[in-house]
């Protein structure tokens, strides 16, 4: 209502019996006074449409940084991830091939080993030549 009509006796009793959203809560933990009213003042313009307020505009943008920066520290999160898992990969086929390298050549010793008892047995040594 305007400064213009609460001065009239008439709007006067209408603006007493009935609340506004200009009026201040009484007490409790909503910012409401009765069902369904609301004590902040909405900026409208001419037409009816809501008018965002520079703060909200700040709020909206902050909540627009604080969602890429979400989505770069998730996107983030993988890459390292994604590293890990190759760096780990990596390592484990490095490690399986130097465990057949060893086990082949633990193998082939052992055959040295067993091929040179063998030979022993024969009596076929080194230090003794049984050519003829």
């Amino acid at each position: 209502m305007s400064e213009h009509a609460a001065t009239t006796p008439s709007a006067a009793t209408a603006t007493a019996a009935a609340p506004t959203s200009e009026t201040k809560p009484k007490a409790g933990p909503s910012n409401s006074v009765g069902p369904g009213l609301d004590t902040t003042s909405k900026h409208t313009n001419i037409s009816g449409v809501r008018k965002i307020t520079p703060w909200e505009k700040k709020m909206e943008a902050r909540k627009k940084a604080e969602a890429v920066k979400q989505r770069e520290k998730e996107m983030k999160e993988a890459k390292v991830a994604e590293a890990e898992r190759k760096r780990t990969i990596t390592k484990e086929r490095k490690q399986k091939a130097e465990e057949k390298a060893r086990i082949e050549a633990m193998a082939s010793k052992m055959s040295a080993k067993k091929l040179l008892r063998k030979k022993r047995r024969l009596g076929i040594t080194k230090k003794v030549s049984h050519s003829n």
